[in-house]
């Protein structure tokens, strides 16, 4: 078992495997910085892994909804300014 805590994020991955599956912990390391670990494991082992997240949990949902009407609320002037003004008006606002 290895984690990681994701950059900037209060989030942490795990990567997980049968014990005894024949990869030491320097292997898992590396897998784990892959890009696409999903191909780079089946590259390596031709297992196709499984990917679990919580992304789509119920107890996620409203707390996106919360964050979304936050954006809106916030990004919500700055939208009439690049309607009426351009890019160049919204520059100047947020400078």
């Amino acid at each position: 078992m290895l984690t990681a805590d994701v950059p900037n994020t209060t989030n942490r991955e795990l990567f997980a495997k049968k014990p005894g599956s024949g990869s030491e912990e320097n292997s898992m390391q590396q897998a784990s910085k892959a890009l696409n670990l999903r191909e780079t494991t089946y590259e390596r082992t031709g297992l196709i892994v499984t990917i679990l997240t919580d992304d789509k949990a119920p107890v996620e949902v409203p707390g996106m909804h919360a964050i979304n009407q936050i954006i809106a609320e916030e990004a919500g002037p700055y939208r009439q300014i690049l309607k009426d003004e351009g890019i160049g008006g919204l520059l100047r606002a947020v400078q």
